[in-house]
């Protein structure tokens, strides 16, 4: 199969996966959180801000250095197996024994007892890391796929039981380390690479070299996605902190799952073009970013539109204050992918040092942003104005001095997606329009009903319009057609 139906192939079966366990994973996430109040929330953002930065350094970004590498010998995965246990046994050590630390830097008790719990999913990480790694490298994105449902499915049917059975913020706790769990189970069980580790770090040290720049990358995301919540969790009140807790879960929703498996397509699949034939690189990247925009305008910038009707819906009256931050998280969700999708192919064409410098930029502005709205305000829409105003800005900056190291011209990049978010701007106003003004002539689900129909008329309606050509060249990448797009309409 050559690369480019090996990616739309891989592409399919992702969204396929995704679609599917996340319809139902959002629909038990908002059966579980309706009765939770703001305080419960904090206390699981809060511990997932330790856990999550911890995360960074459970692999060392040793995976990039597999995926990129085009022969690896046995004993290399040997000696990275051996590394990453290590790792992860010291990260496990860590979290146990500074449990109370963090607790007490948060004033909050329960987060020390959550650490406790979720800390233990480490172990699996590394357990799972070489199977994953080499399903990646050979680009056997099925069998992801499938390991992404089940253990989506499984982590969402633990925390649904766990919350019927009044075990409270619990349910999230229990239901996020059973994804690891089965996930690596899975891996183990689909990919037939498993191998006894070696603890030689003399041998080691050519891989770490590699993967230092690229963990040194994700410290600085997390520290752009995550310092709003860990800033805010020091300043405000539990439940003003629950209430852009919330909107954050639910907007990152569908992005913390997405984002990963989409880089995990593109890694491997820019390295190989690199390597095969460098011309092509600027069109895979850019029918990437066609594909990933369009699908994430109308999912995110919909739900922005129709907030004020969602929210009291679906998770109750109790978090109408979430509405605002949700809708503002949620236009500049998109803009997401213009950093997350072209870092893979600045890392495979070898240029990862510039990945983490701009992560740098990018996080010192947005935590300087975050500093000043929790000093003067406990305002959660004004932070997340943040993520609305301020990001992408920085994504388009970052995003053109991507394709200068690759190459490649950024025009290519921004006239690809322009007509995508004019249509998106188009829903987004004529759905806002709509929710306003009949929100009080009509009965809300049925609003909710009409809003969304209406919202995909007019996005394909103004796509076809503004640019044909893109339409359905998206939709052939979609259905994984050879053909070529028709040309634009005169």
């Amino acid at each position: 199969m050559k690369l480019k139906e090996k990616v739309v192939q891989s592409v399919k079966w992702l969204f396929i996966a995704q679609l599917s366990s996340q319809l139902i994973r959002t629909l038990v996430t908002i059966l579980v959180i309706r009765d939770f109040d703001a305080r419960e929330m904090s206390f699981v953002a809060l511990s997932q801000t330790i856990t999550g930065f911890l995360e960074i350094f459970s692999t060392l970004g040793l995976n990039a250095a597999i995926i990129s590498k085009k022969d690896i010998t046995k004993r290399d995965l040997q000696n990275i197996f051996g590394l990453v246990l290590v790792i992860n046994a010291v990260l496990l050590a860590i979290v146990m024994g500074g449990a109370n630390y963090f607790s007490s830097f948060y004033n909050t008790p329960e987060v020390a007892d959550i650490l406790r719990v979720s800390g233990w999913s480490f172990l699996f990480v590394a357990l799972g890391f070489i199977p994953n790694a080499m399903l990646v490298k050979d680009m056997r994105f099925k069998a992801t796929s499938i390991i992404q449902v089940i253990a989506g499915l499984s982590g969402a049917l633990i925390s649904y039981v766990c919350a019927k059975n009044g075990l409270g913020y619990w349910a999230l706790v229990y239901g996020g380390i059973a994804y690891p769990v089965i996930g690596t189970i899975l891996k183990i069980a689909l990919s037939p690479t498993m191998v006894w580790p070696r603890f030689s770090l003399s041998e080691s040290l050519r891989h770490i070299s590699f993967g230092t720049y690229v963990m040194a990358g994700g410290i600085t995301w997390y520290f752009f996605v995550t310092m709003d919540i860990v800033i805010a969790g020091r300043f405000w009140t539990a439940e003003t902190l629950g209430v852009y807790a919330i909107a954050v879960q639910i907007a990152a929703m569908s992005l913390n799952r997405t984002i990963p498996l989409l880089k995990q397509v593109a890694l491997p699949a820019f390295s190989r073009s690199i390597v095969q034939d460098r011309s092509l690189l600027e069109s895979h990247v850019v029918k990437a970013l066609k594909l990933s925009i369009f699908a994430s305008v109308p999912m995110f910038w919909g739900v922005a539109a129709t907030a004020t009707l969602a929210v009291p819906i679906f998770l109750g009256e109790n978090w109408r204050a979430a509405t605002l931050p949700l809708a503002f998280l949620c236009i500049g969700a998109p803009f997401r992918f213009l950093i997350e999708l072209l870092s893979p192919a600045v890392v495979a064409a070898g240029y990862p040092k510039e990945v983490f410098k701009n992560g740098v930029v990018i996080s010192l502005v947005m935590v300087i942003f975050y500093l000043v709205v929790v000093l003067n305000s406990t305002s959660p829409a004004l932070l997340a104005a943040v993520w609305m105003i301020v990001y992408p800005m920085l994504s388009l900056h970052a995003s053109h001095r991507y394709c200068k190291w690759l190459q490649i011209n950024s025009m290519a990049i921004y006239k690809g997606i322009f007509p995508i978010l004019m249509s998106g701007l188009a829903m987004l106003a004529v759905v806002l329009f709509m929710v306003l003004n009949l929100s009080d002539a009509m009965n809300r689900a049925l609003l909710l009903g009409l809003a969304v129909a209406t919202g995909v008329i007019i996005y394909i309606g103004a796509l076809f319009l503004i640019d044909r050509k893109t339409l359905m060249e998206v939709f052939s990448m979609y259905r994984g057609s050879k053909k070529k797009a028709p040309a634009q309409a005169k």
